[in-house]
């Protein structure tokens, strides 16, 4: 069989096989590309979703303020009380970044009941006790889920606060591990000045 060059259709196999090999090395290196990107792509959700749950801590601040000017200057006693009292929505206790789905009811009375029975907030409420004149450094909420950076540093890594003063900020881990300590060991008021690490 004699191949005829001119015509197209009696390309030499040769010449297949390289363009599969090219073809291939491209798929590859695109392959190995999107590979070493990979701990870039969460950085960028991650860094909204801090955003977005910044915004819903300050939304329950500003709840919480506006509960105390109708109760004497007191805070809410907890999270709940503010669904029950104030023009929030149940979705405003759930991080985006979290695995919780928000209280659900027919009624915010079954809303309310449904964020009581525990399990539908991202966020631990300490603003118990007291009044609306609370200093800029207590913490009056505050993530229970630590925001991991894809980098996975400390200074990168924290939680979003919800302050006296009824703004937000952003601490690394090293301070958020000091918050939940004191959280945990029941210490009121907790204040950020008696963390270990600045906000970041």
């Amino acid at each position: 069989m004699t191949i005829d060059y001119r015509n197209p259709m009696h390309e030499p196999t040769r010449k297949r096989r390289g363009s599969l090999i090219v073809w291939s090395a491209g798929i590859l290196l695109v392959f190995l590309l999107l590979l070493s990107m990979l701990p870039f792509i969460g950085r960028p959700r991650e860094s909204a979703n801090i955003v977005r749950c910044a915004s819903n801590l300050r939304q329950i601040g500003q709840a919480a303020l506006l509960y105390a000017n109708e109760h004497g200057g007191e805070l809410p006693s907890d999270l709940p009380t503010i669904l029950q009292d104030e023009d929030v929505t149940a979705g405003v206790f759930v991080c985006p970044s979290s695995t919780v789905s928000a209280a659900t009811g027919a009624t915010t009375q079954q809303a309310v009941a449904s964020l009581r029975a525990g399990g539908h907030s991202s966020y631990a409420w300490t603003g118990d006790g007291l009044t609306s004149n609370a200093s800029a450094d207590i913490v009056l909420a505050f993530d229970l889920q630590m925001h991991v950076a894809a980098d996975r540093t400390v200074n990168t890594s924290g939680i979003n606060v919800l302050l006296g003063d009824g703004s937000v900020t952003f601490v690394n881990q090293t301070a958020a591990k000091a918050i939940w300590a004191q959280y945990h060991a029941g210490v009121r008021p907790i204040r950020l000045s008696k963390c270990t690490a600045s906000t970041t």
